[in-house]
């Protein structure tokens, strides 16, 4: 059950006048005998300065029992009242003995007390009369501005009565309002503030009422409203202030038309709540990064879920509410990043410590996420944030993983084992680097769950084009190249070293990286993993270890074509210092093609041990030799110059020993299972050439030439001769 508000200063009103009391407008008071009361006369200032005392010591007494006893205890109230009782017997003990001590003087006061009280009723009726005087000032102040309006002078008119009566009720509304306001009453102000301006739209839409007189109770009440919206605007900002009371107060607000007003106070409360709990929180270097990010997350993210959850339930979907909250939360989640940023990325960039970075990212964006539920997608906006910190420290990482590989390939002998519970023979910088790229998946694979996949894929192709770099120095250069070797590598100088060296590159582009990326993509969760952008990332791989192969297979051609002094081992007249009588059937392929035999078959062996199991390997380096060679044949310009334009002409013997070792060359490669097409391709280029320069002569190639079967098989029996020669 409600009780009526207390108000000390109006009860004090109703005691004293006999009802309600109403503000002076005027300076002078009409009396009704046609004497005039003047309000500025002493003895009525006295008057009203002794009720304003009356008013006040009123208010400071419910003031202070409020203050005091409402929230004792009723054992308190118990003593409280016992005291009291001891009190009131000894007073009235010491007023008996008082009273027979001096009772001819108790006798003359009581008379005198009872003269004053009849001052005091006397004293009482004239202050009821000024009262009364009072409201009717006010009344006839109210009635001449509506009567500047109207054409009736008489004060009995209908609608001067009727308006006199509006203006009474505004005053009563004043009052009450007043006292709302001070007892924290916000609804009933609220009602009774819009119960005011309803009653002055009543009053404007009176053709007799003034202009004047409206804009002076619209300014009344205006002050009231700005008293009220201050009050509220307290509540909201105090910081004792409950979600309750919170959520009550922007209510009022909005109630009152400041919508915009209140839904900034409310992001700025939870702003002061949010700084208040992270400025308690100092990162430490005995904190570890995650655990840092894991409690400030959880200050961030749950603020802005609850600043999220209060805006919707007390503005709903009002666009421009929705508007600044995405504002604020956008910029609350910048802040946080620059935390996290500061206090946890940077020093790991510094240190190239991926798997803490990573993480803190991870926890970061799991409570990101939680915002969701309220309609806020921030993780891209966390991650764009959040990317160039990332790059940095996986720049610092794979910095780490070179630095640490290089200074092992200084002192790589390029002799391959297997590793420890491995499948692949590797040197010892190539195992080390291994360990690292694994690591270093392990750490990185979350990146393809934050979208940045690429960033792992992309630094895993440089890394790797990093070692190719290393490996590449390693290789001999041919041997009538007298430029100095690089100085910071040991060279490969055996078959068996270089092979170390393809070993090395091919294992990590055919098998371990794709390998391992295959797994860690299996368990990521993200979609972006397309398959074409993994395809293309395995071709980067195969391209840079075909920079090794290729530079190896030049290397290895040119040390078959010229010797050390740089003279060519390969030249026309090899061929045109034939005479024509020679037994062609007799005869061996030409030195360079024997010694590409040579070369080959060595290399195959030794690929058994070195490549273990790693036959396409091992194909595919060999192939790439012998597409050199031909090559080579194909476009060496000198060599074509003298057959096809030579001082002498190409003659039957010299085309039939160019056709063995043509053939020779593709019996090798199919022998060795080295052949492809564009071997293929190419040395019937290089036949038809070496026709065409016969032809030139006048003569029919075709009638001197065997078939093409008889030279495949001298070119097989002359690969039993040498074979038999290199195996005795």
């Amino acid at each position: 059950m409600s009780s009526k508000p207390c108000n000390p200063v109006k009860d004090t009103y109703v005691n004293l006048l006999g009802k309600p009391s109403v503000r002076s407008r005027a300076l002078h008071l009409s009396l009704g005998n046609g004497t005039h009361f003047d309000r500025h006369h002493p003895e009525t200032e006295l008057l009203i300065d002794e009720l304003r005392s009356a008013k006040l010591k009123r208010s400071d007494g419910c003031i202070f029992s409020d203050s005091k006893y409402v929230t004792m205890s009723e054992k308190g109230l118990r003593h409280l009242c016992a005291e009291l009782a001891n009190l009131k017997k000894a007073s009235t003990d010491e007023m008996c003995q008082h009273v027979y001590a001096n009772y001819k003087a108790f006798i003359s006061t009581s008379l005198e007390l009872s003269e004053l009280e009849g001052e005091i009723i006397n004293m009482r009726t004239l202050v009821s009369e000024q009262a009364s005087l009072i409201h009717g000032l006010v009344d006839a102040v109210q009635l001449e501005f509506i009567s500047d309006k109207v054409d009736v002078a008489s004060e009995r008119d209908p609608v001067v009565e009727e308006n006199q009566a509006s203006l009474q009720d505004i005053e009563m509304i004043l009052d009450n309002l007043d006292v709302f306001i001070a007892e924290r009453s916000v609804n009933e102000a609220v009602a009774t503030l819009y119960e005011g301006e309803e009653m002055i739209m009543q009053i404007s839409e009176d053709d007799q009422a003034g202009d004047t007189l409206i804009k002076q109770l619209q300014t009344t009440l205006s002050e009231r409203r700005e008293r009220l919206t201050n009050q509220l605007v307290e509540v909201v900002q105090h910081a004792s202030t409950s979600r309750r009371e919170l959520c009550s107060a922007i209510s009022s607000l909005c109630r009152l038309g400041e919508g915009h007003h209140a839904h900034s106070l409310l992001l700025k409360v939870h702003k002061q709540k949010l700084l208040s709990n992270v400025q308690g929180l100092r990162a430490s270097s005995t904190w570890y990064g995650g655990a840092y990010t894991f409690t400030l997350s959880q200050f961030v993210f749950s603020a802005l879920s609850q600043a999220a959850k209060d805006s919707q339930f007390l503005f709903g979907e009002q666009a421009s509410c929705v508007s600044e909250l995405l504002l604020w939360v956008s910029d609350e989640v910048a802040d946080f990043a620059s935390l996290v940023e500061r206090h946890v990325l940077l020093p790991a960039s510094t240190t190239g410590c991926l798997h803490a970075a990573v993480e803190c990212v991870q926890t970061a964006l799991g409570y990101c996420s939680l915002l969701e539920d309220e309609g806020l997608m921030l993780c891209p906006t966390l991650l764009k944030l959040f990317r160039p910190i990332l790059e940095k420290t996986l720049q610092a990482y794979v910095q780490h993983i070179k630095d640490s590989v290089v200074a092992l390939a200084l002192v790589d002998d390029w002799v391959v084992s297997f590793p420890s519970g491995a499948h692949l023979k590797l040197s010892t910088s190539a195992q080390k680097f291994q360990k690292l790229m694994l690591e270093f998946f392990e750490d990185a694979v979350p990146l393809a769950n934050m979208q940045l996949g690429g960033l792992l894929l992309d630094n895993c192709g440089y890394l790797l084009d990093c070692y190719v770099d290393i490996l590449v120095k390693a290789i001999p250069k041919p041997r009538f190249d007298t430029s100095s070797d690089a100085k910071d590598v040991i060279l490969a100088k055996t078959e068996r070293q270089q092979l170390g060296l393809w070993a090395n590159a091919s294992a990590f582009a055919e098998d371990i990286l794709p390998r391992e990326e295959a797994r860690k993509r299996a368990q990521s969760t993200a979609s972006s993993s397309r398959g074409s952008e993994t395809r293309e990332w395995k071709r980067r791989l195969q391209r840079s270890v075909e920079r090794l192969r290729d530079l190896y297979c030049q290397n290895q051609v040119l040390d078959l074509f010229f010797n050390e002094e740089g003279l060519s081992n390969f030249n026309a007249d090899a061929y045109l210092l034939l005479e024509d009588d020679t037994d062609i059937s007799q005869a061996m392929p030409s030195p360079l093609c024997q010694e590409l035999f040579f070369k080959l078959n060595k290399l195959n062996q030794v690929s058994g041990d070195v490549l273990p199991g790693r036959e396409r390997t091992t194909v595919s380096l060999l192939s790439k030799l012998l597409e050199t060679f031909v090559f080579f044949i194909l476009e060496d310009h000198g060599f074509w110059e003298g057959i096809e334009a030579g001082a002498r002409p190409l003659g039957q013997a010299g085309l039939q020993k160019f056709m063995l070792d043509m053939h020779f060359v593709i019996q090798i490669a199919t022998q060795g299972h080295y052949s492809t097409r564009r071997i293929g391709t190419v040395v019937l280029e290089i036949i038809n050439r070496a026709i065409e320069a016969f032809d030139a002569e006048g003569l029919d190639p075709y009638s001197i030439l065997p078939e093409d079967e008889w030279f495949l098989q001298l070119a097989a029996s002359c690969m039993e001769k040498l074979s038999f020669q290199n195996s005795a």
